[in-house]
């Protein structure tokens, strides 16, 4: 009796075997790794991402670019303006594409009255660029990195960068911001593009 069995058991697998010609699962022949959804990584979280997620409620506001032809190895810059509409934490910040140049420090202030705008050669900061609110202001500034941002205020972006040397050229593309809410971490690059050079002009 369990020779009959085993022989109508080879014969339904040999059948088989003809029939699909011992191909792939329809659907599946050469997917490969792309066979994810679109925009999706493997091994993500809840949206198939890996990593923080472009975007967010955090906004920014700011002149953009700038170039400086100015001998000496820091810079500090502070025309980003940041908002946001539901509370987050800064994590961290870098410099998009960098070359020759580095951040030292960083901090948030918030705006009270007139924000701390425009860029320096000089650290410490001007005495005469921290009269009155903005002086109150930037007494309550802390560090960038851990910093909690609320909604409903805005904030001043101050950013202290340095090269190896006072003439050493260099640049970056953007300021990356990665900050996270309850819920999720994002990464927002700012609009901001900086060039060191011999000359501007």
């Amino acid at each position: 009796m369990a020779s009959r069995t085993v022989s109508a058991l080879v014969a339904l697998l040999l059948a088989t075997t003809a029939c699909t010609g011992g191909s792939e699962v329809a659907g599946e022949r050469g997917a490969g790794p792309s066979a994810s959804p679109s925009g999706a990584t493997p091994g993500g979280g809840p949206s198939g991402t890996v990593g923080p997620v472009r975007g967010g409620p955090l906004g920014f506001d700011g002149s953009g670019r700038f170039c400086s032809s100015h001998p000496s190895r820091d810079f500090v810059y502070g025309d980003d303006i940041l908002d946001t509409v539901e509370p987050i934490e800064i994590e961290s910040l870098a410099l998009v594409g960098a070359s020759g140049v580095r951040i030292v420090d960083a901090w948030v202030l918030p705006v009270r009255g007139v924000p701390l705008s425009g860029d320096w050669t000089q650290w410490p900061l001007p005495r005469q660029d921290l009269g009155g609110k903005v002086g109150l202001e930037w007494n309550e500034r802390e560090p960038a990195e851990g910093a909690f941002l609320d909604p409903g205020t805005t904030y001043n972006l101050i950013v202290r960068m340095r090269r190896p040397g006072p003439r050493t050229p260099g640049g970056f593309k953007a300021l990356a911001i990665e900050y996270r809410t309850s819920s999720t971490s994002y990464v927002r690059d700012t609009h901001t593009r900086g060039r060191f050079k011999r000359s501007c002009f």
